[in-house]
């Protein structure tokens, strides 16, 4: 009896006992394949792996069909090499009751005459779990290869589109996700990092603003869990459901204890990230937050660094381009930069003018002025209009304004001047041009008092002539009736030529002076012209004139106008027809309705302008001399008639020919505003059409 006979004996099992017992408690079961009757043996912990009944027929099929279908090629390859190594290793996976486990086989072929048969005696282990934690461990050593990778490929990056776009590379590479979202805090605003070259539009349908689930994740710090049925925006939980996802999970992106930013992922499962997928992207998100940071901070120095060389170059381009003097000075007034401009006013180059003191070019009696200002500029930070005068090498001398600013930073001041000299002489020359008009206003208002005292006597001529012309009403004596008739008509036609140059004068005066204001108010003015031309045809036929008017216009025609002055307008144009055409000559005043506008012309067959004469016929003082009647005439009738029409918003026209007579036009406008009820008027119309006419009998 051997020893372990003996030790058998003693615990009183069977030697059967011992080998069932081991395989139970290490999961391994064992069998034996008769080669020459193909009769399989199996232990109880087979049936144990496989849940099968020990009623079952034990055969090579039913072993098969347990296999994996992806798994059963590999196993029928390694059952072949039997023949050829003497025996097989496979690991597998086999489904028990719709379960997969995964299986450890081994197997060795006996044959030769000490066995007496040929077999083949095998194994079968479950290793599920070792399998499992040995997947574990790969996907963890793939997890860090992938963030090793990520990690070469971002050492050297500061673009922050780059470092999102190597992240998002490396969650695609190992998680199943339908999208993903980088958010950060820049400049007090939360923003998502979309790398350069993305022009997919679902980048664009997960907008920072709607994703609700990365703003929680990075208020609050915490990793955020949402299920797409349960999203708030529901155009993109259409879209993201449309696109396969089935939750949107957002992890907090922390760098030294602050919250910067936000990673966002939408997945394909509703139960959201497991332990290594959560771990992984923990990890990434690690080494994320510091990269984010310093780009962040790469972004700020490269923006302030644009913005301080856009400063410079902007500042050399105002130096060099400005038509001011430019210059920057240190407290002692030293120049330590100055434009073109300014050392080119000076006469010198801005070699020579850098770190010269400005004083030294400045008027000594200004010296002392400019120093004070230079020594308050601390205490008041800006001094404006400060006016100095410049020496200029050949010895001349040049007035200077500037505006003084104090740079507390740098303990600079930036001065900006302007040569002002010129200004000073437009200032001395206006100051001439203001005491000649001056003179002309009081040149104007003496004609103006003149022209009164001429108004005065003359009034009291016509009241006596007016006097003696009732007494002679009186007198029975024809020769002396005669002859006081005759007197007293040149009396009255002299004093109404007076009268009429002094009113003209008057009137100019105040044109001039702007004191003359049109009242607008409605007026028929065809019965106005109407009744102009049947006063005046009296005068016109007494001097062999037909004056004759005519009018397509409605007889209803109203227009807001100043019914004196425009009577005055037609009653001097008539005037000067009447004393410009000869005996059995015609005048025609006609009247048109124009769209914006009434028409009046006054058409004579007279003695015509000269065309040298007509561009200047209505300036003031412009006369010439009559073909006919030899006169010249005072020259500012037609300066009036100009002026009021112009107050009446029309202009006025001549057509004249030499010989053919003259055609003068004139419009009134009728969108004029009525400007209240019309003041009485000086004289009356009768007394308005005595004084223009009566020097014409």
């Amino acid at each position: 009896m051997t020893a372990y006979d003996e030790l058998m004996a003693d615990l009183k099992r069977p030697p059967q006992w011992f080998s069932h017992e081991l395989q139970r408690q290490c999961h391994i079961g064992s069998w034996i394949y008769l080669c020459d009757t193909g009769e399989y043996r199996w232990s109880d912990e087979v049936y144990r792996l496989y849940r099968l009944k020990k009623s079952e027929p034990l055969t090579g099929d039913l072993f098969l069909s347990k296999v994996h279908p992806e798994d059963l090629e590999m196993v029928c390859a390694a059952y072949d090499q039997v023949a050829k190594t003497g025996g097989y290793h496979v690991i597998h996976r086999a489904v028990v009751r719709d379960k997969v486990k995964w299986l450890e086989q081994t197997g060795r072929y006996y044959v030769g005459e000490q066995y007496g048969r040929p077999f083949l005696l095998g194994t079968v282990q479950e290793i599920t779990r070792l399998k499992e934690r040995q997947n574990r461990l790969e996907a963890r050593e793939q997890d860090f290869a992938a963030i090793n990778r990520y990690l070469s490929e971002t050492t050297n990056t500061t673009e922050l589109e780059s470092i999102v776009a190597s992240a998002k590379r490396t969650i695609r590479e190992r998680m199943d996700v339908v999208m993903i979202g980088v958010f950060v805090r820049r400049e007090g605003e939360i923003v998502r990092i979309i790398p350069k070259g993305t022009y997919n539009p679902q980048t664009f349908l997960f907008l920072d603003e709607k994703d609700y689930v990365g703003y929680e994740a990075i208020q609050t710090g915490t990793m955020q869990h949402c299920v797409i049925d349960t999203y708030k925006d529901e155009v993109c939980r259409e879209t993201l459901r449309e696109l396969g996802g089935h939750s949107v999970v957002s992890l907090p992106i922390r760098y030294e204890g602050k919250t910067v930013g936000a990673l966002s992922i939408v997945l394909k499962k509703r139960e959201g990230l497991d332990r290594r997928e959560c771990s992984f992207c923990r990890t990434l998100c690690g080494y994320l937050s510091s990269q984010l940071n310093n780009a962040l901070l790469y972004d700020r120095l490269k923006k302030e660094l644009a913005d301080r060389t856009r400063l410079e170059t902007d500042m050399d381009l105002i130096f060099r381009e400005s038509i001011d003097c430019i210059a920057i000075m240190d407290t002692e007034g030293r120049f330590s930069r100055v434009s073109p401009a300014f050392a080119a006013k000076l006469g010198h180059s801005v070699r020579r003018l850098t770190g010269q003191p400005v004083f030294d070019y400045v008027h000594p009696n200004d010296r002392e002025y400019l120093r004070y200002i230079f020594r308050s500029l601390p205490q008041t930070g800006v001094a404006r209009g400060i006016c100095c005068r410049f020496q200029y090498p050949g010895g001349g001398i040049g007035y200077w304004e500037s505006n003084l600013s104090y740079v507390q930073e740098n303990q600079t001041t930036v001065a900006v001047a302007r040569d002002i000299t010129g200004m000073r002489e437009v200032e001395s020359r206006n100051l001439e041009l203001e005491k000649t008009i001056a003179i002309e206003r009081l040149k104007t208002s003496f004609l103006s008092n003149i022209s009164h005292e001429f108004k005065t006597p003359l009034n009291v001529i016509l009241s006596s002539a007016d006097l003696i012309e009732k007494k002679l009403s009186m007198e029975t004596e024809a020769p002396r009736l005669e002859e006081y008739e005759r007197f007293l008509s040149f009396i009255s036609q002299s004093s109404y030529r007076l009268l009429r140059l002094t009113l003209n004068l008057i009137d100019t005066s105040k044109i001039e002076s702007e004191h003359v204001e049109p009242v607008f108010a409605p007026c028929q003015v065809k019965q106005l012209v109407e009744t102009v031309v049947l006063g005046a045809r009296p005068y016109a036929e007494s001097r062999g004139i037909a004056l004759r008017f005519d009018s397509p216009a409605p007889d209803g025609l109203i227009l807001n106008c100043d019914g004196e002055k425009v009577e005055r307008i037609l009653l001097n144009l008539i005037s000067n027809a009447i004393a410009h055409t000869p005996d059995q000559g015609c005048i025609e005043v006609i009247l048109r309705e124009k769209n914006e506008a009434v028409e009046i012309s006054v058409k004579d067959t007279g003695t015509g302008i000269t065309q040298e004469m007509l561009p200047c016929i209505f300036e003031k003082f412009t006369t010439e001399k009559s073909l006919s009647t030899g006169g010249t005439g005072s020259g500012i009738g037609l300066f009036i008639v100009k002026s009021l029409v112009e107050m009446h918003q029309g202009h006025v026209t001549v057509d004249s020919r030499v010989g053919e007579g003259s055609c003068f036009t004139f419009t009134l406008s009728r969108n004029l505003p009525i400007s209240g009820r019309a003041e009485a008027a000086a004289y009356t119309s009768s007394a308005r059409m005595e004084l223009e006419l009566s020097p014409l009998e």
